[in-house]
């Protein structure tokens, strides 16, 4: 479609009213015309529209009828409640699913294992049921579902609903979004994992209002989400932010990476506990012993074990946090972030790991970003697809592009 048909930018305008709704709760249909630049019958007409659907709601606002001794003006609210939606997040151990309304609080959630033993139709399979289930409880509480965000481990195409490539699925060339919508009959929207909790974080949790924002998600794997001047940043093959692919180490250049990147081997949440078992019998006092003979030590005992001055769990550790400093070191030279938030498993490892890679960064970089971890927790993925589908339901895309 041209922007300059008709049809076009009433979808533009009807959305920019409801973006501006939303960060500016309670303005008047008149400010709204003012800061849209609309003509007064233009903001009655499209707010009369979104009203009538219920995606506004319009009251009396007490504040500015004190201060007005005429008709008292009418303020326009988001009607969070107008309708919901199903967010998924794929990830590579755990699938995190949820039903959420349009200010993303969470009215069901389920959690459920990911990881089929490397079966690609189990996984999609996996997949169906948690939305099936999803739906029957949404349908139970009287919720209307109106579309579907996945979140997918890997490169996706999200004009095709596409996932090109998950290694933790075994996916290749998956017309995810079809395949879906064929079985549910609903809009469904297919971005990759790590971007969508970019995309949350923005949308509702510790990024709200940056413009530079990198999301780095550490845990099966290692990814990381870009929003840039506001916008999701993909890359020519939709495969910025596989820092999992990056290599700090030149003795580490030549080999071959295909189901996981060179970082991933080094610095996941597997390969931290596999460097702490492979170096235990250097410490045959240390706290991990027990977990790693019993089989259950993951990435966040040695965080912990580390912090608590354990000296296995040191070593591995703050070897661990050199490259991810590599790794956040070259993204910092090259993107020049307002803000990195650090999420995934090994993420919980807390202040521990914000405080040793400031440690690392501030003495290498040319400007430092604030550091943060994940204000959502595992729950970014999610909430970033509810967003990102409520974005593209409502063409909150494409009003943001035509406005720049």
């Amino acid at each position: 479609m041209h922007p300059g048909r008709p049809e076009v930018l009433e979808r533009i305008n009807r959305s920019a009213i409801l973006q501006r709704i939303r960060e500016q709760p309670g303005l008047s249909r008149a400010e709204l015309g003012r800061v849209l630049g609309l003509s007064p019958a233009t903001v009655t007409r499209l707010v009369g529209q979104l009203l009538e659907e219920g995606l506004v709601i319009e009251r009396e606002s007490e504040l500015r009828a004190r201060r007005s001794s005429g008709r008292r003006p009418r303020a326009l609210y988001l009607n969070h409640e107008a309708y919901h939606l199903i967010g998924i997040d794929l990830g590579g151990t755990y699938l995190v699913g949820a039903v959420a309304n349009l200010n993303g609080e969470i009215r069901v959630e389920i959690r459920r294992p990911s990881r089929p033993n490397g079966r690609p139709e189990e996984a999609l399979g996996q997949l169906f049921e948690a939305i099936e289930a999803l739906l029957e409880q949404a349908r139970a509480d009287g919720y209307t579902v109106r579309g579907i965000g996945i979140g997918a481990p890997g490169v996706t195409d999200p004009t095709a609903g596409r996932v090109i490539w998950a290694p933790a699925f075994q996916w290749r060339d998956l017309p995810l979004r079809d395949e879906i919508e064929r079985r549910f009959h609903l809009p469904t929207f297919v971005e990759n994992d790590v971007n969508l909790a970019a995309f949350g974080e923005r949308w509702f949790g510790i990024g709200r209002g940056a413009q530079s924002l990198v999301c780095v998600f550490i845990g099966t794997g290692i990814g990381a989400g870009l929003i840039l001047n506001g916008e999701l940043y993909r890359g020519y093959h939709y495969a910025a932010g596989e820092i999992g692919y990056v290599i700090p180490e030149r003795s580490l250049l030549h080999q071959t990476y295909e189901t996981f990147g060179c970082l991933e081997t080094l610095a996941a949440g597997p390969a931290i506990a596999r460097w702490a078992i492979e170096r235990a019998r250097e410490f045959p006092e240390s706290v991990l012993r027990p977990l790693i003979e019993a089989g259950r030590l993951e990435a966040t005992d040695v965080f912990r074990a580390a912090e608590a001055g354990d000296p296995l769990a040191v070593q591995v550790a703050e070897e661990t946090m050199d490259y991810l400093a590599i790794m956040l070191a070259s993204v910092i030279a090259v993107v020049d972030p307002e803000m990195i938030v650090l999420g995934g498993g090994v993420a919980r490892a807390g202040p521990y790991l914000v405080s040793g890679l400031r440690r690392r960064l501030e003495r290498v970089v040319p400007a430092m970003p604030e550091i943060h971890l994940s204000a959502l927790g595992d729950r970014a993925g999610v909430l970033g697809a509810v967003a990102y589908a409520i974005f593209e339901l409502e063409g909150l895309m494409q009003v943001r592009r035509a406005l720049q």
